[in-house]
């Protein structure tokens, strides 16, 4: 009699299991149907609509355009961004027969688009900040303008090269620098004063460390002309 009342427990218990696993899956499936039916349900979301192919290429090449950068070029003080710079540059050389110093050459072949604009070479012949700016003076185009500040680069020390870092004495681009404050001594090291340089290159010229210890690099992008 006791074997027959556990058998009869424990097919309760199993029944009562294979109930509950039987309730949970009922439930899972009836929650995916569910779902189901809200899909079926929702508003239809509207396609994007396609654009025309000759549409779709023009507004590519407007993207092209916008991502391209003009290749960095040292150019004399006072030149305007390089995109209206290269549109309205005659190449006509006033500017070059301007400068006293000749510090203005033409852009080699290497430049690309820019071959034949003028430019500056500071290793060579660096610009001396004229007081009265001859090469925008006769520049007729107005792509070198007083209406944009004169600064044509950005100069950098590098300190393993210098000579006063490295426990000579040197002042050599100090004495040469045309521009009021823009280098400074500090404790007799040399220190370029960042809102005042003007990259004219003076200092990378004149630098006597047998690898030049002053570092020349031109804008990289320049403001637009104002126009009044």
């Amino acid at each position: 009699m006791s074997d027959e009342k556990d058998m009869s427990r424990r097919e309760l218990l199993r029944g009562r299991f294979l109930a509950g696993i039987v309730g949970a899956v009922s439930e899972v499936i009836t929650n995916r149907l569910d779902a189901l039916k809200n899909l079926d349900d929702r508003e239809e979301i509207p396609q994007k609509s396609i654009a025309p192919p000759e549409i779709i290429k023009q507004e590519s090449i407007v993207a092209r355009s916008k991502l391209k950068r003009a290749f960095p070029v040292h150019r004399p003080p006072g030149a305007v961004d390089e995109p209206t710079f290269l549109a309205e540059c005659t190449r006509c050389g006033d500017c070059i027969n301007a400068c006293p110093h000749d510090a203005i050459i033409l852009a080699p072949d290497r430049f690309g688009e820019a071959a034949g604009t003028p430019m500056i070479a500071p290793a060579d012949a660096p610009c001396h900040m004229c007081e009265d700016f001859p090469c925008i003076a006769v520049c007729e185009p107005g792509v070198l303008t007083h209406d944009v500040p004169k600064v044509m680069g950005n100069a950098r020390i590098e300190p393993f090269h210098c000579l006063a870092h490295n426990g000579s004495i040197c002042t050599d681009c100090f004495d040469a620098c045309p521009v009021p404050d823009a280098l400074l001594l500090n404790e007799g090291l040399p220190e370029i004063i960042d809102d005042k340089c003007t990259g004219c290159g003076v200092c990378h010229n004149v630098c006597p460390a047998p690898s030049n210890a002053i570092l020349i690099t031109p804008l990289p992008e320049r403001p637009a002309r104002t126009i009044s």
